[in-house]
């Protein structure tokens, strides 16, 4: 027969140890657990043109022997975003005042007004969507009745422009 003596440890050492390290324990838990959280919760995209009433201005050009399109958007905010295969990347910014004049001038010119489907093999496009209504504007190389149409893609298009020749 054999005898075995088992030592039971102090329990107020035993809870004391517990404590501690409950103490140390529960904060890097919580740092864990926020982690964790913050990193798989979904993240609502910066720029959506879908979203319903997200105010833009598309611009662009496409066709030609490929047929690619070259699509930007400018938000109310002066964003200037460009679409990729999974979300849309910011690509430039413009001031208030100027994004301001160019939302405000699309009526001034008439532009909303126009009807103009007219796109060549090559052609170029503006789309306003105010509010869930959506105008576009297509032309090709045929030279156009109202200049302020093409102006007007020109100051669309300049900080795209500015920005290129600023990275070379």
């Amino acid at each position: 027969m054999y005898l075995f003596v088992v030592k039971i440890p102090d329990t107020n050492i035993m809870i004391k140890h517990l404590l501690e390290m409950h103490t140390f324990s529960f904060p890097v838990f919580l740092m864990v657990f926020c982690l964790c959280t913050l990193s798989c919760s979904t993240k609502k995209p910066v720029f959506d043109p879908n979203e319903s009433g997200s105010d833009y201005i598309s611009f662009g050009s496409g066709g030609g022997f490929t047929g690619k399109v070259n699509s930007y958007y400018l938000n109310k905010k002066g964003d200037i975003f460009v679409p990729n295969d999974t979300a849309f990347v910011k690509l430039a910014s413009i001031p208030d005042e100027m994004v301001n004049q160019i939302f405000k001038n699309y009526t001034a010119l008439g532009l909303d007004k126009m009807i103009l489907n007219d796109p060549g093999n090559k052609y170029y496009f503006i789309e306003r969507n105010i509010d869930g209504q959506k105008q576009t504007l297509k032309w090709g190389n045929n030279l156009l009745d109202n200049k302020n149409i093409a102006t007007y893609f020109d100051i669309l298009m300049k900080p795209l422009k500015d920005k290129s020749t600023s990275n070379k």
